[in-house]
């Protein structure tokens, strides 16, 4: 039997890991529950002159570094592996630390655990993380931008939908905090949670998980590191239980 996996992230899964998920009994639906507007970022390229540091924390603030001509030289702290492989595909090499979370990188500052004062910090409209409060407090010197929203939408609800109400083997991926709150957003104004006795939640971390937990699910799983591999290898296990149980 297949089982679908519907995918809540605004891209689609990366090409090089389709050999990973090509089997008969696995089909990937993309489903993304945020909807990504992007910025005009006015910067005085000067700014990056007086910078130490680039703070980045999502591949969507990545887009638009060329042609905002951020330095290659300049030392970059990102947050994600997927953030880290967005900064290199756009040639960005001087990742100087890339931490699997946002509380890794406000830990860092926090503790003085690296020698930079002076960050420019690209990022969302909606964040995690009060980095400049932080900053703040600490004496840094921060400057903040907001390149991208991250909106909810309810486009592929009818698919999503179809998938949990109909069928039994079915995985909803989610990938980050704002992600769970839509897909929150969707299920309580469409009458879904009933739903969800049949169906699985996999979630990146256990921020997310948290925040979805309340459901029937099945069953409910997080990744061991907030990464794509150990999220995909969670995956792996889904599908095994699942066959294992439906015997």
């Amino acid at each position: 039997m297949t089982h679908t996996f519907l995918l809540t992230k605004t891209t689609p899964i990366e090409p090089s890991l389709d050999p990973f998920l090509a089997r008969d009994d696995v089909k990937i639906v993309h489903t993304p529950v945020l909807n990504i507007s992007y910025i005009p970022l006015n910067i005085n390229h000067n700014e990056y002159d007086s910078a130490d540091c680039i703070l980045v924390t999502s591949p969507h603030a990545v887009r638009d570094f060329k042609k905002n001509n951020v330095p290659i030289h300049i030392p970059i702290y990102c947050v994600g592996t997927m953030t880290a492989t967005a900064l290199r595909n756009e040639g960005y090499q001087n990742i100087e630390c890339c931490f699997y979370a946002g509380s890794e990188l406000m830990s860092a500052l926090r503790n003085a655990q690296q020698p930079y004062k002076r960050f420019i910090y690209f990022r969302g409209h909606n964040v995690q993380h009060d980095v400049k409060t932080l900053c703040e407090k600490l004496d840094f010197s921060l400057q903040e931008y907001v390149v991208y929203r991250a909106d909810f939408t309810d486009h592929h609800i009818d698919t999503m939908r179809t998938h949990i109400v109909s069928e039994s083997r079915t995985t909803i991926a989610l990938y980050s905090a704002r992600g769970a709150l839509s897909f929150i957003d969707l299920v309580e104004k469409n009458d879904l949670s009933h739903s969800l006795a049949r169906t699985n939640v996999l979630c990146l971390s256990d921020r997310v998980l948290k925040l979805v937990k309340h459901f029937a699910w099945k069953n409910a799983y997080v990744a061991h590191t907030p990464t794509q591999a150990s999220f995909l290898e969670e995956f792996k296990t889904i599908i095994e239980t699942d066959n294992y149980t439906n015997e």
